[in-house]
């Protein structure tokens, strides 16, 4: 077990709409150690969601409003993006966090 230092520095090309609370799949985390018994890959549990608020280059009202989730489902760790509100997002916007979580070991 271990803990991981995540910062999420994630800039959207295009404008697109975000659906209240729905999430914005931005990908997978793999998490890799090596020892001499193989390799090793570290998992948060499933069900497991952490939630960390989202700096933003957004309008003042939309400031607070959106969050980035780290989720455990079906084995993977997934990164996602989240709003409170239906959103129209404008392009090149950045979106900023730093989340810290712990992980479990799962040998494969």
């Amino acid at each position: 077990s271990g803990i991981v230092t995540l910062a999420v520095n994630w800039t959207n090309k295009g404008t697109f709409t975000s659906k209240s609370w729905e999430m914005t799949n931005l990908g997978r985390l793999y998490i890799q150690r090596y020892r001499t018994s193989g390799d090793q890959i570290n998992f948060i549990p499933e069900g497991f969601e952490l939630h960390q608020m989202a700096a933003e280059n957004s309008a003042w009202d939309k400031q607070g409003h959106s969050m980035f989730v780290v989720t455990g489902q079906n084995g993977t760790t997934n990164l996602q993006w989240q709003t409170t509100g239906e959103w129209e997002v404008a392009g090149n916007m950045w979106h900023h966090c730093s989340m810290t979580f712990g992980v479990r070991n799962v040998n494969i």
